[in-house]
């Protein structure tokens, strides 16, 4: 638009204002008398114009809808100048500066877009279902990469249930501190709400919980940038707020615990053929789905990635055998993105040739989960102890096996980094969580010496002589 034509529109609005304000100001007094022929005259000017200006086009709101649109127009007029004295009083008082009538036009629509704006906004509530909907796909981790269960079931729960009960009615529009509060009263006032866990039930959730909750917030909000819903992740700084102080170790079995654990299979014919899985967990370290995964039938560790048994380990004397991390139709096998070579140790294989009668060149790990129930029960393994703690915490046949074979005399060792490098771990995670865990080397040479009972059928040998040892891989 061309400068003049501006000035001159900027002329004929303060003109029409200042008019406005003159005629307010008389209507109120109800004294006409300083409404002179040149008043006439600059309404009719202002009626004139008001006619050839674009509010009044056929096409346009006011044009639609106003039964007298002229009369209805100075009405509003009225109105605005009205309301905008009255926030210049206030402003006043505040010590403000005051608004002009174009000032407070801008301010107007500024308001009135970002109203517009906020309730056109997608709701959280939507936005969570896409995203717990993707990360429970089998696209939905990195690299495209099918994520665990236990990880989809975090994402629908934390996810989905308490950030989508924070937000879910707020959009993307909303002030991240507002969002932000949301959150964080919604996590500092969780309870413990699983009905099966007596102990626990109705008490606020421990610092490792409510960080997990918050990472998953976090880890939504990029997920929002990434798919341009928001242009910054609202949540990045809330893992801080609920930071976890003390980092405590994950809990082991001890050997008693374990060499009962086995017993309860022995002295059961129906738990016979359990003893090849636990064995794998306990023995052989792998997390329970990669020996067995409940709740994807196709997720069963097979006999022929042992190699017919023929790989020795030089370190403990068992076999080696490895770890995929999918299948050959890309379906996740493991946790780990990294295929992996583990070992079995002695005693381990023994159980499984105990059980089976012989080691199996093909077929796959039985896995039943009744009768894993049943097993830890018999076992005193199941539930809570007296003071409320899980007797059979998660992954914690892997974090035994870690431990005990953690600078383990019995084996012969050669390479920095072998067991971490075995159990799939990194090597800090290793040394932090599992070495010296176990200080007395008895207690780890026990561990390893829990063995199957000697019978007809299996032709055990006795593992802790060595001369015996090499017998298992004949």
């Amino acid at each position: 638009m061309p400068k003049e034509q501006q000035r001159r529109e900027w002329r004929t609005e303060i003109e029409a204002n200042t008019f406005a304000t003159k005629l307010n100001e008389c209507i109120l007094k109800q004294e006409y008398g300083e409404l002179d022929s040149e008043t006439f005259y600059k309404l009719k000017r202002l009626a004139k114009q008001m006619e050839t200006e674009s509010i009044l086009e056929p096409d346009a709101w006011y044009g639609k809808n106003l039964s007298d649109p002229l009369e209805e127009i100075m009405a509003a007029g009225v109105m605005f100048i009205k309301t905008l004295g009255e926030a210049n009083t206030l402003r006043r008082q505040k010590g403000l500066p005051v608004m002009s009538p174009i000032w407070a036009n801008e301010e107007f629509k500024s308001r009135l877009k970002a109203k517009t704006k906020a309730e056109t906004a997608p709701l959280f509530s939507k936005l969570i279902k896409e995203c717990v909907t993707h990360k429970i796909s089998e696209y939905g981790g990195q690299g495209n990469r099918e994520l665990e269960p236990t990880t989809k079931r975090e994402w629908t729960k934390l996810l989905g249930g308490y950030v989508a009960k924070a937000i879910g009615t707020y959009s993307t529009e909303t002030e991240q501190k507002t969002l932000m509060a949301a959150v964080r009263n919604v996590i500092n006032k969780g309870v413990e709400e699983r009905t099966e866990l007596k102990d626990n039930f109705g008490k606020p959730w421990g610092p490792r919980y409510k960080n997990k909750i918050a990472k998953k917030a976090s880890e939504f909000g990029i997920w929002c940038v990434e798919n341009g819903y928001l242009s910054s992740n609202p949540f990045k700084s809330l893992p801080k707020k609920f930071q976890v102080k003390i980092e405590r170790r994950s809990r082991i079995l001890g050997v008693s615990e374990v060499r009962k654990l086995f017993e309860v299979i022995a002295a059961n014919e129906k738990y016979r053929k359990m003893a090849p899985y636990f064995s794998i967990l306990f023995f052989g370290g792998l997390r329970p789905s990669e020996a067995a995964a409940p709740n994807a039938s196709y997720r069963r560790l097979q006999w022929d990635q042992f190699n017919d048994w023929r790989r020795e380990s030089e370190t403990t004397g068992g076999v080696k055998f490895e770890v995929f991390a999918v299948d050959n139709l890309g379906r996740r096998m493991s946790k780990s993105n990294i295929d992996r070579t583990a070992d079995l140790t002695p005693n381990g294989v023994a159980w499984i040739k105990w059980a089976l009668g012989k080691l199996p060149a093909d077929g796959e790990v039985y896995y039943d989960r009744g009768l894993v129930k049943d097993i830890r029960q018999d076992a005193d393994l199941w539930g809570n102890d007296s003071k409320g703690k899980a007797k059979w915490p998660s992954d914690v046949a892997r974090h035994s096996m870690s431990s005990y074979a953690d600078q383990n005399s019995d084996f012969d060792v050669k390479m920095i980094g072998y067991w971490n490098s075995c159990l799939g771990h990194s090597q800090t995670q290793y040394l932090k969580h599992y070495q010296g865990r176990v200080e007395d080397q008895k207690d780890r040479t026990a561990y390893f010496n829990i063995l199957p009972p000697a019978d007809n059928k299996s032709g055990n040998v006795d593992l802790t002589k060595q001369s015996d040892v090499g017998i298992l891989l004949l």
